[in-house]
Formats: structure tokens, sequence, C-alpha cells
């Protein structure tokens, strides 16, 4: 009975906060469309769209986000160029559950790679059976939000 509620407890926690090769209901390279197709028409177009990493991608796509403890603002990045789904930037409604949230995240994926900065804490996991990258960015009173990215393999070319 004891056995059968840890397992049962282990399962509802690795599914409120992972993702599932590509993230919860999308797929890496989706577009605009499929993932508003695939949320259920919850994504819509944020009021101010960002742009990241020297215009490489942007945020076309937002939408509500929530786990049984944790409740998210949903930002979809796109390829500038492609329209193609290449991240999911999950922003933590409340601040004060950040503590929490790294627990959990370190429960499931270990304890990851943390670098302290001067404004806060960096973290980096990678769930290789999901073939994504998970980073964590805990900057105290500021933000606390996480990244989902796909694993890239390594081009033919480079160094």
């Amino acid at each position: 009975m004891f056995r059968n509620a840890i397992l049962a407890t282990t399962a509802l926690v690795l599914t409120t906060v992972t993702a599932s090769a590509d993230w919860q209901y999308t797929k890496w390279g989706m577009t605009t469309e499929e993932v508003i197709t695939a949320s259920g028409n919850k994504a819509s177009k944020p009021k101010k769209p960002n742009t990241i990493k020297d215009g490489h991608i942007v945020n076309l796509l937002s939408a509500p986000y929530e786990t049984e403890r944790f409740k998210f603002k949903a930002d979809f990045w796109f390829g500038k160029k492609s329209r193609q789904l290449e991240m999911v930037k999950l922003d933590l409604i409340d601040l004060d559950q950040c503590p929490s949230l790294i627990g959990e995240l370190k429960s499931i994926y270990g304890t990851g790679e943390l670098k302290k900065l001067s404004f806060g804490d960096s973290y980096k996991w990678r769930d290789n059976e999901s073939k994504n990258n998970i980073y964590l960015m805990d900057v105290p009173n500021g933000f606390c939000n996480l990244d989902y990215q796909p694993i890239v393999k390594p081009g033919s070319k480079g160094l």
C-alpha cells in the first residue's frame, strides 16, 4: 500500500513539470497555427512580442499554463526565418514559489548545473529521455522562469 502511494506520488510529480519529448502539447518545429490548435486555442499573440538572441527567434504566442502546484505564463518562441517552434519559456506567476519549483526540478532531473551570478542563480538540466535542455533563471524579487529547448545534434561543420 505504502509502495503504491509512493509510486503514485512520483508519477504525479513527474507529470506536473516535465516535458515529454518536445514540450507538453507542442512539438518542436510546429508553426504558430499548429501551436494554437494544440493548445486548444488558449495560445494567442502577446501584446508585446519580444525578440532575443540577436533577432534569431521571436515570441509570437503566449498562453496560460499550470500544473497542480505552479502557475505560469507560457511564451512560445519561433525561428525568425523558419517560423517554427524553437523554445518554450515559462514565467512563474508567484515568485515566492521559485525555491519550491527548483526543488521539484532537482527531484526530477537531479542537481543540474548551477551558476551563481551577481543578480541570481542559473540552473541547467539535460533531459536525454525527452530530448530537452531545461534552463531556470532565478532573480530574487525579479523573475523566475524556465526555458525548454530541444537538444540540438551537432552539425557536421564547425570546430
